[in-house]
Parts: structure tokens; sequence; C-alpha cells
């Protein structure tokens, strides 16, 4: 990773990454280039590839988000603080996730899981750990099998079902 200060709010962050369970060329060192800028208080922006972000925050308590991770996730996000610790949000999420699958991997095959998915919840922030918990709704779920996401062969379609979520990440 190499990362540059073009001025006091805004940085440039390009290098290599390799991922075997990524989505897409999985066997390839991809280059990565990221322009971040944050002139405005109230809105931060990352433009790049793979990954985009927007984060605007109209008020206080209200931010709101949008990420883009190419080729294949989306997650749009408003979130309101009710405390520094506390918040409650919303989130539109679109995934495709990649595995490695051990008896496969001969055939250089991954599984791969496909969800969509409308979540609320409470988050709270530590700064140790941050919690989060709520209920949502997963829709269009799909298994599939395939070296990357350009070329796969569907496994099992699941129904679209009521999800309860909780999550704790550590800082450390």
């Amino acid at each position: 990773n190499f990362s540059r200060d073009l001025g006091p709010k805004e940085q440039i962050h390009t290098g290599v990454s390799y991922h075997g369970n990524r989505t897409i060329f999985p066997d390839v060192p991809l280059p990565y280039f990221t322009y971040v800028n944050h002139t405005r208080s109230d809105l931060t922006y990352e433009v790049g590839l793979p990954s985009s972000r927007v984060t605007w925050q109209p008020c206080d308590q209200v931010a709101i988000a949008l990420r883009y991770d190419l080729p294949n996730n989306v997650t749009g996000s408003v979130a309101y603080t009710v405390s520094d610790a506390l918040s409650i949000f919303a989130e539109y999420e679109r995934r495709l996730s990649a595995f490695h699958e051990h008896d496969a991997m001969r055939d250089h095959q991954r599984l791969f899981y496909r969800l969509s998915a409308i979540n609320t919840g409470v988050s709270y922030h530590h700064e140790l750990a941050d919690v989060r918990f709520g209920v949502g709704y997963a829709f269009n779920q799909e298994f599939s099998r395939g070296f990357d996401a350009r070329d796969t062969d569907g496994i099992a379609d699941l129904s679209d079902e009521v999800l309860f979520f909780f999550s704790v990440a550590v800082t450390f």
C-alpha cells in the first residue's frame, strides 16, 4: 500500500491486493486506487477501484452512507445517533461472498453465497468493541459454485425470510 497526502484533507491510496477468495479474479493480484476527500465537514467521499464510498452527515445526529465494491456489493445505511455510544440504523445490503471449498479446490471451484437484505437495529459503540443487533428481511438468497462470479452454477435458492442478527467487532 502506498499513501500520499495531497493536502490537509485529501489523500491517495494505491497498491496491489491479493485475496484467494475474492469473487472475481481470485487468482490474480489486482491493483487498487482510492482518492479520499474530507474537505467538507459534513461530507466525505472515497472514489476508486474496486471500492467507493460516500458519507454525508446533514446534521450532528444523522449520517447517510453508501458503499460500492466492484463488482457485486452495495451497502446503503442511515443512522441516527442517540448518544455518544448508542445509535439506531437502517440499511440495505446486496452482497456476494466467496468461500474456499477444500475438496472442490482441485477443480478450482469456490462456493458463492448471494444475499440481499434490509435491516434495522441498534449499535452500541465502545472504545474496545462495537455491538450491533436487530431484525431484518433477507431475500434473493442463492448458493452457487464456480471459479469466480463471472461463471457460476446454481446449487440452491433459499426462501425469503425474516432474520435476526447480533454481532460484536472487537478492536485491540
